[in-house]
């Protein structure tokens, strides 16, 4: 039932990792709340689950290019589901230098070519053509999407403004280098105070148009290559920022 419309191949691959999964933790599992509590568990966390599931990908991950693999891992910065734009997505590459310019190479035509390879892999989904059949957005799996963040979770972290949020930073301890804030709480103004020891800080996303993002703070962190405010109203941005950035 846990495959009811997918591939009709998916069970095989899952079939015996599914099977010791409800061996061992439905077998005395007797109330409701019990069940809702192995629902609601991260079960992504058991190394030796990621390791099986994500066998076939690591095959195809680890026959990319170094840039290529440099740019898939990038677009762990994104939520799941999230519709990435095929120009926005090269653009970002580029601000983080991932793409060699090697003989001189225009830096968006090996964004291109990158892009194509990704997509030739399978690693992207449910595309959005224009009317000549070039690919100008897609998507990416949810195990996909699981598989890059296993790859990338001691250094990019996707996490809501909550309570929750800073101990989930700190406990990189330093090593963050690419933080998506999906949401702020309403009545919240700012960014989470542990926000502001990520130094070494390459990507800072931000979904939430209402949240305050202090100057200083941007200014300090000198690794940072893209700062995101994705669906912001911010209209204008102070001339000490542009200045620096420019």
């Amino acid at each position: 039932m846990a495959f009811r419309n997918r591939e009709a191949d998916e069970d095989g691959v899952f079939g015996d990792i599914s099977r010791e999964i409800v061996k061992n933790l439905m077998r005395d599992k007797k109330t409701m709340k019990e069940w809702k509590d192995v629902l609601d568990s991260k079960i992504w966390d058991w190394k030796e689950v990621e390791e099986e599931v994500f066998r076939p990908l690591l095959l195809s991950y680890y026959d990319l290019t170094p840039v290529d693999k440099c740019c898939l891992l990038y677009c762990g910065i994104f939520p799941k589901d999230y519709e990435l734009e095929r120009d926005i997505l090269i653009n970002l590459w580029m601000a983080q230098d991932y793409l060699d310019s090697e003989r001189n190479k225009d830096k968006g035509i090996i964004g291109n070519i990158v892009f194509d390879n990704l997509v030739a892999r399978s690693f992207f989904q449910d595309f959005k053509k224009d009317d000549s059949g070039k690919i100008l957005g897609c998507k990416m799996h949810d195990i996909v999407h699981d598989f890059v963040h296993f790859l990338t979770k001691k250094e990019c972290l996707i996490t809501d403004a909550n309570e929750g949020a800073n101990s989930e930073i700190e406990a990189l301890d330093g090593k963050l280098r690419h933080l998506t804030l999906t949401y702020v709480p309403d009545g919240s103004d700012s960014l989470p105070t542990s926000c502001y020891n990520c130094k070494k800080l390459r990507t800072l996303v931000v979904f939430a148009s209402w949240a305050c993002i202090d100057v200083g703070f941007v200014l300090q962190l000198k690794c940072l290559r893209t700062l995101n405010l994705i669906r912001s109203s911010v209209k204008e941005l102070p001339r000490r920022l542009v200045n620096w950035y420019i």
